[in-house]
């Protein structure tokens, strides 16, 4: 395609005058209305006929020529002051971009409208946003001062290729272990001066130390929280020293739920005897077993065993 570029606008050098925006009640020329019908009329003839002024005719083209410009050479329009725009504000489009820069000494940025009908200066960053599309370089990166040009992933990861050893310590992996959940796991100091471990929400208490555990071990304490007699009685089978020659009939309860019971029987009839257990069973008798206390006499080959429930037995004998 074959373009012009417009090297210099035109009449850059020549006689301008200016045209104003708004019509004119003597139907002069202006940028509302243009060249009005008095500038149609014959010269030759009609006394209300206008002739195209050439200074104001080089001033239209200059000011076309001039935009047309900036567009070929920078691509995007700079922003417009009201100076710029015969004391009004452009409203700028959203989406629409402006080349601005505060004061003379700052570097031109482009500049994006975040909203319709914008009045507002590109330095209103709820207004504009600034368009950035230079990439840092990886000293731009590492520095982390720059604030003109893109981050890419590359940059980002040369930035923060060491910074894990710089801190000068190793991580911990959180959960995934054996037999580990994946669980947030947070440890901190409490406000009591202990650390203390939370598991996602739920509070696990307060880590303990050496120093911790060697104030259990203590005398003060052992005399303080031992398990006193009358205390374990109420706890656990108290285990007595039991002499069963001397304890004729009794019983003993173990923890296990298992009854052991004795007794004695002094003289064995020839019939059957019925025998009372000391206490009733509460479920069952696993065995009940009889034998001979030694003495000589009544000529007793077998003492025989016949349990009937669970508070008592048949006792009887069988003769040579």
């Amino acid at each position: 395609m074959q373009q012009k570029f417009f090297i210099k606008p035109f009449a850059e050098l020549g006689d301008r005058e200016t045209v104003p925006n708004d019509i004119q009640i003597t139907g002069d020329v202006s940028y509302e209305q243009g060249y009005g019908y008095d500038y149609q009329r014959d010269q030759a003839t009609d006394p209300l006929a206008k002739p195209i002024e050439r200074t104001k005719l080089n001033a239209i083209l200059h000011d076309i020529t001039g935009v047309l410009q900036q567009y070929q050479t920078i691509g995007t329009p700079v922003w417009a002051t009201k100076a710029d725009s015969d004391s009004h504000q452009v409203p700028y489009t959203q989406c629409a971009r402006v080349l601005y820069r505060a004061k003379e000494t700052d570097r031109w940025a482009v500049y994006e409208s975040l909203v319709d009908n914008n009045t507002a200066a590109p330095s209103d960053t709820d207004k504009w946003r600034r368009i950035v599309s230079a990439i840092a370089s990886e000293e731009q990166a590492i520095a982390g001062t720059d604030h003109n040009t893109i981050m890419t992933p590359l940059r980002v990861a040369q930035a923060t290729f060491n910074k894990q050893p710089n801190l000068g310590y190793t991580p911990v992996q959180q959960g995934t272990g054996i037999g580990q959940a994946s669980n947030a796991v947070k440890v901190g100091w409490s406000g009591q001066g202990r650390l203390k471990a939370t598991v996602d929400d739920t509070d696990q208490g307060n880590f303990v130390f050496d120093q911790h555990l060697a104030s259990y071990a203590s005398i003060d304490y052992v005399d303080k929280h031992y398990l006193k007699p009358e205390d374990a009685d109420s706890r656990y089978f108290r285990r007595e020293e039991l002499i069963f020659p001397v304890l004729k009939t009794g019983y003993q309860a173990l923890p296990s739920g298992l009854i052991l019971q004795w007794g004695f029987v002094e003289k064995l009839p020839r019939s059957a005897v019925k025998v009372t257990y000391p206490i009733a069973f509460p479920h069952a008798v696993f065995s009940v077993y009889a034998t001979n206390s030694g003495r000589t006499g009544g000529g007793i080959n077998a003492i025989n065993v016949m349990v009937k429930g669970t508070q008592d037995f048949q006792l009887y004998r069988d003769h040579h």
